[in-house]
């Protein structure tokens, strides 16, 4: 099965518009079509985010749902330790923990928005693509 890290920005993305790509990835996800690998690094940046004033007011979800989502990826994702010493992303080597995910749990691919991490193309073996090239790749799996 196909293992992937989710950077921040498209989970938040899911939660600011339900229809998006990023909204439809995680209803895939949550239909076991991929599985999402998680550090407790990168889930505290989750909960971190999306309960920042910002995304609140922008976000047609509830608390509730925001702690569901957090539930069920802590319950469900792959947990790796996130104890890799990476230095990826010189400019916010904060992300280095999406990398770091990555390699510990064997991702076939990161999914983000971010531009400067969608240049490297690869890491390490693993694809880095935009939640809609994903969304494609999905897709086309699923059709055989």
């Amino acid at each position: 099965m196909i293992r992937t890290v989710f950077d921040t920005n498209p989970v938040v993305a899911a939660i600011v518009n339900p229809k998006g790509y990023p909204a439809q990835l995680l209803a895939a996800w949550r239909k076991e079509e991929f599985q999402i690998i998680v550090s407790s690094a990168i889930l505290q940046e989750y909960r971190r985010v999306l309960f920042l004033p910002e995304v609140r007011v922008g976000s047609r979800a509830s608390e509730t749902e925001i702690y569901e989502l957090l539930a069920a990826l802590n319950a469900n994702a792959i947990g790796v330790p996130g104890v890799l010493d990476l230095r990826v992303i010189a400019k916010d080597p904060t992300d280095d923990k999406f990398f770091v995910a990555a390699v510990e749990g064997e991702a076939d691919y990161i999914i983000t928005k971010e531009q400067a991490w969608k240049k490297l193309k690869t890491y390490q073996g693993i694809r880095i693509v935009s939640p809609s090239k994903f969304y494609e790749i999905l897709k086309k799996l699923k059709k055989g």
